[in-house]
């Protein structure tokens, strides 16, 4: 008898064993007892839980859950961050002066701004950036214009030469895929530009016309299948 308590308690007190340390207690930072375990017994390192706060903050865009951070430092870098992909997304520069790092401002406004005037092929609406920024954003501008009205003569108002030369190459581009024709790639500058022109020209003909023979003309074998496939080939 005294043999048969024995063997309970002893199998009662294991059981007991078993069922400790593999959830953790309930806490204020973590109620449900399961926040901060990974496959039932790895802790999440106070990095890796600010890292998550992080990411759930971004995806959401609800700089709020940042406040959850205790690095006041991430807390605001995390902020910042919500702000600058907000102002992208909605096309408000507004977000990015709520932006307390300087040079992350002066970026978001650039993006921001660049993105309302290329929409709008509106070269007024960079004149509130600097100057650096206020070039970039009317060369893209004036790139956009010389592609949609098709007249590269607008690339010449491009103030930066290395920028100029970008607005040409993308008017090139442009052409040459829109009439299928892979000499106008020949005037773009930038070998790599210009070797993407043609091999998106020659994609584009093998779709349409359903003839994978024009593929042998792409020198690289990865593109040169998935354009023969494209093309019809067996």
């Amino acid at each position: 008898m005294r043999k048969n308590i024995v063997g309970i308690f002893i199998i009662g007190f294991l059981v007991l064993l078993s069922g400790c340390g593999t959830t953790p207690p309930a806490t204020p930072e973590n109620p449900s007892g399961t926040g901060s375990v990974i496959n039932g017994n790895m802790p999440v390192s106070p990095e890796q839980q600010e890292q998550n706060i992080r990411t759930e903050a971004l995806r959401k865009r609800d700089e709020k859950l940042c406040e959850n951070m205790k690095n006041k430092g991430l807390h605001e870098e995390c902020k910042n961050s919500v702000r600058q992909i907000k102002a992208n997304i909605e096309s408000k520069p507004e977000y990015c002066d709520m932006i307390t790092q300087a040079v992350q401002r002066e970026n978001c406004l650039e993006s921001v701004t660049t993105k309302i005037a290329v929409s709008a092929k509106d070269i007024a609406k960079c004149s509130a950036l600097s100057e650096k920024s206020r070039i970039s954003c009317e060369s893209q501008v004036y790139s956009t214009l010389a592609v949609t009205r098709k007249d590269i003569s607008y690339c010449d108002k491009v103030i930066r030469s290395d920028q100029q030369e970008r607005c040409k190459d993308n008017y090139y581009f442009s052409k040459a895929v829109q009439e299928n024709k892979d000499e106008d790639c020949n005037p773009i500058v930038n070998a790599m530009v210009k070797n993407q022109c043609k091999n998106t020209v020659y994609l584009k003909i093998a779709s349409q016309t359903r003839n994978p023979e024009i593929c042998a003309k792409i020198e690289d074998q990865t593109l040169r299948s998935r354009c023969e496939k494209v093309g019809g080939k067996r």
